[in-house]
């Protein structure tokens, strides 16, 4: 008989000359299997669900419980559903690409938004990089129809701003400041492709976010973030007015529906520069056609979001009703002792708004033949704002086309003085 060392010898001399052969693919897919059964195990055994985790109580040791119609995930599968939340985050979508400088130039004026993903890829998206993204695409909208592995424009910025944390930074909310890492200009054009593609949600989300949020997040100061959402909403407001000034109404009673959930003062007064650049458009658009309801409510709402200064714009909404033009709370503004007479030495602004409103109830009530009422508005024009309705004399200067406007209004102030006269 052999000894053992006799056997091992000879054994070791067989597999050099004769080496094991490679596995059959069945052999080398049952190896694989025990492998990764092994491991998952193992990775159990490591790191153990709840489930596994919960300890038994000895009260309950010989109660049957009975079969759950689904198992407890695995390590292996909360590990797999980790991994594959991290691989689909926009940083990881897009592989970058890699080119000269030349090259790279003339992609980024063709495609801004195809550049600024190569740059969330990268992980060098900035800011000051969306702005430029959005300044290059006003000189190449032709990629506004242009999809992105299924997604606008709008939703690539407004994913990675998002995902990044970057809409609630302090340099998002400073846009309005000096020297800002995202101008005011950048913020205008970003809330405008939001809204024309479908994204309307998105500035929703900055604009509501709670103040005191904000103050902690970015450390900035209440006035600052008050004035980031004036900017904010006025820029809502005025992209779907330009669209349809039904649609900017709507945005502004939204928006006043929410400060009056707050009720507070600081709430009211974000809405103002939205609400000023809204009765400016109605008054602009003599034939605005708005639905009568939704103006009715626009106009009754002054009240809350003006203060003191709602009944020259009540006044002025009434004059530009859509069906019914009423000049009589304008007449009786300028009457009242403590109406328009306490804003005549106002600023230029409200100024020029009451002789606006004087003129537009004087005009409307010669149409109405009331001509002793029309005489009252002009008087008080006449008495108070002088230096903006009289014409100034001639000076040689060459004219400008501002001067030529205002000039222009001042005849047209004149001839109706003239025909109040002859009344």
């Amino acid at each position: 008989m052999q000894s053992a060392a006799g056997k091992r010898v000879l054994s070791t001399l067989a597999a050099k000359l004769h080496p094991q052969l490679p596995l059959t693919p069945r052999e080398s897919q049952q190896l694989l299997t025990l492998l990764t059964t092994s491991f998952r195990a193992q990775l159990d055994r490591a790191h153990p669900t709840q489930d596994r985790q919960a300890p038994k109580t000895a009260g309950r040791s010989n109660v049957q419980r009975s079969p759950s119609p689904t198992r407890a995930p695995s390590s292996h599968a909360s590990a797999t559903q980790h991994i594959d939340s991290i691989l689909t985050n926009p940083l990881f979508a897009v592989k970058p690409r890699r080119t000269t400088s030349d090259p790279a130039a003339v992609d980024v004026l063709r495609d801004p938004v195809g550049w600024f993903i190569d740059q969330i890829a990268s992980g060098s998206a900035t800011l000051p990089k969306v702005a430029m993204c959005l300044d290059l695409l006003e000189i190449a909208p032709e990629t506004s129809s242009r999809l992105y592995n299924g997604k606008t424009r709008a939703s690539v910025v407004a994913e990675w701003l998002r995902v990044s944390g970057v809409d609630i930074s302090r340099d998002f909310v400073s846009s309005h400041a000096s020297k800002p890492a995202f101008p005011h200009k950048a913020m205008e054009r970003l809330v405008n492709m939001l809204f024309a593609e479908g994204e309307a949600a998105a500035p929703w989300r900055w604009f509501i976010r709670p103040q005191e949020q904000r103050v902690k997040e970015t450390n900035l100061d209440v006035k600052t973030i008050a004035t980031f959402r004036q900017l904010l909403l006025r820029n809502m407001v005025v992209t779907q007015a330009n669209r349809n000034l039904g649609d900017g109404l709507a945005v502004f009673m939204q928006a006043l529906r929410m400060a009056e959930v707050e009720g507070l003062e600081s709430s009211y007064a974000v809405l103002r520069p939205a609400g000023a650049h809204l009765v400016n458009r109605i008054v602009a658009t003599p034939d605005h056609g708005l639905d009568l309801q939704l103006y009715q409510t626009f106009l009754l709402s002054s009240q809350q979001w003006l203060g003191n200064w709602s009944q020259a714009v009540e006044s002025m909404l009434w004059l530009h009703h859509p069906t019914k033009p009423n000049a009589s709370p304008a007449l009786n503004y300028v009457r009242d002792p403590s109406g328009a007479i306490v804003h005549v030495h106002a600023a230029q602004s409200r100024r020029n708004f009451l002789v606006q409103l004087c003129l537009g109830a004087a005009r409307q009530l010669i149409k109405e033949e009331k001509y002793v009422e029309a005489q009252v508005a002009m008087q008080f024009t006449k008495d108070h704002f002088e230096d903006l309705v009289l014409a100034k004399a001639p000076t040689a200067a060459p004219q400008t086309i501002s001067q030529a406007k205002a000039e222009r209004r001042e005849r047209q102030n004149l001839q109706l003085l003239d025909q109040l006269a002859l009344t």
